[in-house]
Parts: structure tokens; sequence; C-alpha cells
């Protein structure tokens, strides 16, 4: 079983519930969690929910402040509100903690399909997947959005903090 259907199936569990095979783009190099949250934020369908798992000790107390009330805190699995400014927040947030990466996965569920997934991301994996039965417009819109949302730079020595830029 490859690394992908072990994750999903672990998601499952997590969502009580199966989901659907679909077809996937891939997009790599999107390691800047805070630059992706920023992208989803600004083209992910409003009716849809952010689901950021496994967060760390940092985030945790922030996401059980924004979860939706079908969250599974205790298992490490948050659903967030498109809407009221919660993603912005934890794009804040994981632009402070960069290069500590916020959470293990992100998806976008809409109703009982993922739109995007990203997990893996506290081991470094950079690859972000778009479902394939999302309009072109969207999904070069979201290309677009990943691309201009800013871009972490390196600290120059130990002691700075990062920075990110951000497209004006």
């Amino acid at each position: 079983m490859s690394l992908f259907d072990q994750f999903r199936d672990v998601a499952e569990r997590l969502r009580g519930g199966s989901i659907a095979e679909q077809s996937w783009i891939d997009i790599d190099g999107a390691s800047d969690t805070g630059r992706l949250l920023r992208a989803i934020e600004t083209i992910m369908p409003r009716d849809s929910r952010l689901n950021v798992m496994k967060p760390n000790a940092a985030a945790d107390s922030v996401l059980r402040k924004l979860a939706l009330k079908e969250s599974r805190p205790d298992d490490g699995d948050f659903l967030i509100s498109m809407e009221n400014g919660g993603v912005e927040e934890l794009a804040e947030l994981a632009d402070a903690l960069a290069p500590s990466q916020l959470c293990a996965g992100v998806f976008v569920v809409q109703g009982d399909r993922n739109l995007l997934e990203s997990y893996r991301r506290d081991a470094g994996e950079d690859v972000v997947w778009l479902n394939a039965d999302l309009d072109e417009k969207i999904i070069a819109s979201f290309r677009q959005a990943l691309n201009a949302a800013g871009s972490y730079v390196e600290p120059r020595s130990a002691g700075e903090r990062p920075v990110l830029s951000r497209v004006a």
C-alpha cells in the first residue's frame, strides 16, 4: 500500500466515512504553508471547509478556537470555515512558525469530496494535489494565487526571524 493510500485510510477513519476515488493534479513546490493557506482562502469555494490535521502544539489552541462543531480536536482533526477570517489567521500563524510547519496535513473539503490535499507537511512534503474535476479557471486561478501570495525567505542569521514578502 502506497503512502498516499495509507494517509487516505487514516483520513477516512478520522472522518468516519469513505473518501471517493478522484483524479488529481500535482502542484509541486508549495512548501510555504502560509502561502498555501492564502491561496486556499482566495480561490476555494466559500461553502467548502478547511481541514487541518495533526497541528503542532502552537497551532492547537488557535484551531480549537476556530474549529467547527464537526471537528474532532482530540484526534487532531479540525474543520475551519472558509468565512470569518479564520484561514488568514492560520496563514499568519504559519508565517510566525516558519520554517517549522503548522500541521501534518491540509485539505479542502466540499461535502464528501476533497478539492485539495496536502499532507506530510511536517515531514517536508511540498506537493499539493488539486481535484482534477475542478473547473479549469479555478485550477489556473489557484496556481496564480499560490505564486502571488508571497514567498518565505530564509533568515539571514540564526537570530533573525523569517520574513514573508507579499505581492502588493
